[in-house]
């Protein structure tokens, strides 16, 4: 059955994770059957908006592990989850849409392993990974984002598997920066800015994949970008 969280005026996020191994040992949580809907911070609405608190996810993991299975977040302030630091997330069988911001950013040396899960309709990009992020996305839709469905830059590494990416504003997949990623069986259709965009010395590398219906190119590779 749906367990439904109800969070009003809220602050800053609905979870926040942070952990300091070296006094008080890793920290573990775990999440299952939670729906988060309609969150919206009273700093984040009105005249009085607070742009510190308007950069904040619902869900924040700073260090320590994550395990999410059976999860909804809709319409979310930002992003629906923030993986920094040395944090691991992995997630299953969850749902993230319409959000404000995007659906996942990871980033410091922040870990994602992301399996049979959707994210959708954000107003950013489904998932962003930066600053030596790693992601690790199987049998995963990305779709119907207004930005890209993955945006990777910054020493990014991100592996895709068995995904489907389609119906993206931007490019469905948009590689910069020393991101490298490694896609394979795949379907990439109908993004409307290019299936696969490798630039400003991004790299990557596809195989067993279907590029097809993307406006401008299937794929674009310019500005010493690499593919292999």
């Amino acid at each position: 059955s749906e367990v439904i969280l109800v969070l009003k005026k809220l602050p800053f996020m609905v979870i926040s994770v942070k952990s300091n191994e070296k006094y008080y040992g890793e920290t573990h949580v775990e999440l299952c059957n939670l729906t988060v809907r309609q969150l919206h911070s009273e700093h984040e609405t009105g005249a009085g908006k607070d742009k510190a608190s308007s950069s904040l996810s619902c869900i924040e993991l700073k260090d320590g592990n994550m395990r999410m299975k059976d999860c909804l977040f809709v319409c979310c302030s930002r992003y629906c989850c923030t993986i920094g630091g040395n944090g691991l997330m992995t997630v299953s069988h969850c749902t993230f849409s319409n959000s404000n911001g995007g659906g996942i950013c990871i980033c410091g040396k922040g870990s994602l392993m992301m399996e049979e899960s959707k994210i959708s309709q954000t107003s950013g990009s489904g998932l962003e990974v930066r600053g030596m992020g790693r992601l690790l996305c199987l049998r995963c839709d990305v779709a119907s984002n207004k930005k890209s469905g993955l945006f990777l830059r910054q020493n990014a590494i991100c592996q895709l598997e068995d995904c489907a990416v389609s119906q993206n504003g931007y490019a469905a997949i948009e590689c910069i920066e020393m991101a490298t990623v490694y896609i394979k069986k795949c379907e990439i259709v109908k993004s409307q800015k290019g299936g696969l965009f490798v630039h400003s010395n991004g790299r990557a590398h596809i195989e067993a994949s279907l590029i097809s219906e993307c406006r401008f190119a299937g794929v674009h590779v310019k500005w010493a970008g690499c593919l292999y």
